[in-house]
């Protein structure tokens, strides 16, 4: 075989040059021994294809929804909590959580994660807490200077409140850049507004001159320098406005129907053609507006049918519904309360 190829063959050389070299018994023994290894290489080859086949087939599911969260994600509180009923946690704001089920619509399943030493008496250390009083430890959320998607109006009326001095600042998302941000700064007598610009390759910049990579690096700076601010950043703005949690508990998500007992009215706000409000408080702990329906002013399917559409709106400028007592009269409705009471008389004062 190997005088064949030497004569006719010659354009193997560069791939079998075993072919080519010694004597003929040499020559099929080196050949024996490449197609050997050929079949070794072969038969590992598809054991490794089997292999990798396997393997993908046993790839397991991606996480579901909030797993993560749940395997990974520890939590800092932004504002105080107290607990409203026996399953809640109570929290105060810079505490941090370890979320254990994040399931619930509004409400998660959290455990109270206290430094090591630190005892708080009276206070349990598992429970259901608002999802929307937390966020994700380190993230920019997290931080005391970052207020979100609030318009510039809403930031200019929060830095004027009493007890923000001159250097009280905000970092919130810009209302026409979707992804940017913008500061706004008091500087003792009104609020100053500047852009945050990004650089295409990250980080962040008011002048091209000075670059930060993360907006803690920018903070940091402009705390020490004004370098072009009307002042240098002093200590953030007050978070003065408390969000409304997601119904007055994990329960009433979904159970809305609650027991009239758990309520207590305890100053009438006002009264007109369909019956009167009241200001009161749910389970001795959150104040609520309760309203009162004069017996035969509405069919009852016809509130339950509406009171079931508002309780599906969500949104900063709407009233929260949080639940109804429809097994007697009078029906109650039980809303959030608003802390100016009726928008007439206040404007009207």
């Amino acid at each position: 075989m190997g005088n064949f190829c030497q004569k006719h063959c010659a354009c193997l050389k560069p791939y079998i040059p075993c072919l080519f070299l010694g004597t003929d018994s040499e020559q099929e023994e080196k050949v024996g021994q490449v197609f050997a290894n050929l079949a070794v290489v072969r038969h590992h080859f598809q054991a490794g294809q089997k292999d990798r086949d396997y393997k993908i087939r046993e790839k397991p599911l991606p996480p579901l929804p909030g797993q993560h969260l749940v395997n990974t994600c520890r939590f800092v509180a932004l504002f105080d909590y107290e607990a409203r009923t026996e399953e809640d946690l109570s929290f105060l704001a810079g505490d941090k959580l370890e979320v254990l089920d994040a399931s619930h619509e509004g409400w998660w399943y959290a455990r109270l994660l206290l430094p090591r030493g630190s005892v708080r008496p009276g206070c349990k250390l598992q429970g259901y807490i608002p999802a929307n009083y937390i966020a994700a430890d380190q993230s920019i959320e997290a931080e005391p200077w970052f207020f979100g998607p609030i318009k510039r109006a809403d930031a200019e009326r929060q830095l004027s409140y009493p007890g923000n001095q001159a250097g009280a600042f905000l970092i919130r998302e810009s209302e026409s850049l979707k992804g940017e941000y913008s500061l706004s700064v008091f500087d003792g007598v009104s609020v100053k507004h500047y852009r945050i610009r990004k650089l295409d390759e990250g980080g962040f910049f008011l002048s091209r001159r000075k670059t930060f990579q993360t907006l803690n690096e920018f903070v940091d700076y402009y705390s020490k320098n004004s370098d072009g601010l009307c002042v240098v950043l002093g200590k953030p703005c007050l978070k003065v406005q408390i969000p409304t949690t997601f119904d007055l508990s994990y329960k009433t998500v979904d159970q809305w129907e609650i027991d009239r007992q758990s309520l207590t009215l305890l100053k009438k706000l006002g009264s007109g053609q369909f019956g009167e409000v009241w200001e009161g408080l749910w389970n001795n702990t959150t104040p609520v507006a309760i309203k009162t329906l004069k017996p035969g002013s509405m069919d009852p399917k016809d509130f339950l049918r509406e009171a079931q559409i508002m309780k599906n709106l969500r949104h900063p400028k709407l009233i929260q519904l949080y639940a109804v007592c429809t097994l007697e009269d009078p029906i109650y409705i039980v809303t959030e309360l608003m802390r100016y009471g009726s928008l007439l008389e206040y404007l009207q004062s």
